[in-house]
């Protein structure tokens, strides 16, 4: 937007005054708030802000993670299903929700990760099963991806073993070479990486798993699923949560995710 201000304000209040409709007070709401980055606001509908306050402010037990299922109102991912999930947040996060989806034999066509600065992070998935299909109105099948997230989120730091879905031949036989390209944000402080690569099963848990290798922590992300390609923007930092900056170790990072790509996308 223009004025990404005024975008902001205009998505706040709306949220607030719907929210005050269900009885909810204003302090408590901005509260909440306080530490989740602009881009949330910038990039979430205003359903789904309200969607998720509700559910974070009634969440109880804020050490067991929070998961929520819906179908997606978004005219981009129609039939695809909305996960969100709240939770502290951890280093191995993103990699863990990544394979746990993977091994669900879920798809995921979109998510966006948002890191709060009372450390808890919002992420968001867009999800088709494997097949291509919704998940649609099936109880079982939803209460089985919450429990599956739930659980190896609170497990221990052991990654799981990513379940090798075979590349579609129709992507091997289109596949071109995954390309990188590794900035620093000054403004923001941190790395940002871009992959461009064919999409494939698996994908966003391989990348998660080499941010897991290197120490990188994942501060947010953009990911576009664009047809049979993927344009996947990282906000990542090191330990420190500082940029990323010795040039042997930016090439290191992304000869890793080149390689692991690639090769997969070949077998």
């Amino acid at each position: 937007p223009v004025d990404k201000q005024d975008w902001i304000d205009d998505t706040q209040n709306v949220a607030i005054d719907r929210l005050e409709a269900l009885g909810f007070d204003e302090d408590e709401i901005r509260e909440l708030w306080t530490d989740i980055g602009e881009d949330y606001f910038l990039r979430e509908k205003v359903e789904d802000v309200i969607w998720h306050t509700e559910a974070i402010t009634q969440h109880s037990n804020k050490d067991v993670p929070l998961v929520l299922l819906k179908e997606s109102g978004e005219v981009a991912f129609e039939g695809a299903t909305q996960i969100f999930v709240h939770t502290r947040q951890k280093d191995s996060l993103f990699a863990l929700l990544a394979a746990a989806l993977e091994q669900l034999d879920l798809t995921i066509h979109d998510a966006r990760i948002y890191s709060s600065g009372n450390e808890y992070t919002l992420d968001t998935f867009y999800v088709l099963d494997a097949n291509g299909e919704p998940i649609g109105d099936n109880p079982e099948r939803i209460d089985q991806i919450k429990t599956v997230l739930s659980e190896q989120i609170q497990s221990s730091e052991q990654y799981l073993d990513i379940i090798s879905r075979r590349t579609p031949r129709q992507m091997r036989l289109f596949s071109i070479p995954t390309t990188t390209i590794m900035s620093t944000d000054t403004a923001r402080g941190c790395s940002i990486l871009e992959v461009m690569t064919p999409d494939r099963p698996g994908l966003l848990a391989r990348i998660g798993k080499i941010f897991l290798d290197f120490d990188i922590d994942l501060l947010n992300a953009k990911i576009a699923t664009l047809g049979e390609r993927v344009e996947d923007v990282f906000f990542i930092s090191n330990k420190d949560h500082k940029p990323i900056n010795d040039p042997d170790i930016c090439e290191a990072i992304q000869d890793a995710i080149r390689k692991e790509l690639d090769e997969q996308a070949s077998s």
